[in-house]
């Protein structure tokens, strides 16, 4: 034992460095698996999501759009938005103010006003007319907008259907 701590005390800093060494390996291992932990999680959870939110887009007659109530930058649009109601996806992506095309202009005030008086207690619902882009029948849609907590989704259709609320990235 005695020759073991002499060889320590003639090489004090080489075997202090390496025992700093090992320290730091050990701290970096540690947290490089509670990140790996955390991506996982985080890739479970939007994986998650996307499968809850893709069921809808098994009716035809339906589809979303899911999308940040502050700057209403469209996160995602489901396969079948175009078929519905004629607008591509790609002017959607880039212009969310493509859908007042939908809508005449007495219906877009119609809407904004039942929207300002809404009180976000229950869901507002409403029926409105609406245009398929390069069409000329109107449809009817049931339009419905609820305030949630944690995100914004747009579910549209032929039954429309708007979620509105915080998105917290």
């Amino acid at each position: 034992m005695s020759m073991i701590l002499g060889y320590i005390k003639e090489r004090e800093i080489s075997f202090l460095f390496f025992l700093l060494l090992v320290l730091l390996v050990i701290v970096l291992w540690n947290l490089y698996k509670k990140e790996k932990k955390r991506a996982e999680a985080a890739e479970l959870s939007v994986a998650g999501e996307r499968k809850y939110y893709g069921a809808f887009v098994k009716e035809r007659k339906d589809f979303f759009i899911y999308f940040r109530k502050e700057d209403l930058r469209i996160l995602y649009i489901s396969p079948n938005f175009q078929h519905i109601t004629g607008i591509a996806s790609k002017l959607m992506y880039e212009d969310i103010e493509v859908l007042n095309t939908l809508y005449t202009h007495t219906t877009r005030r119609r809407i904004q006003g039942k929207i300002n008086d809404w009180d976000k207690r229950d869901s507002l619902e409403f029926e409105c007319d609406y245009k398929k882009r390069g069409s000329e029948v109107i449809e009817f849609c049931d339009f419905v907008l609820r305030d949630f907590d944690h995100r914004n989704v747009a579910f549209v259709s032929a039954k429309f259907l708007f979620y509105w609320a915080k998105w917290s990235v």
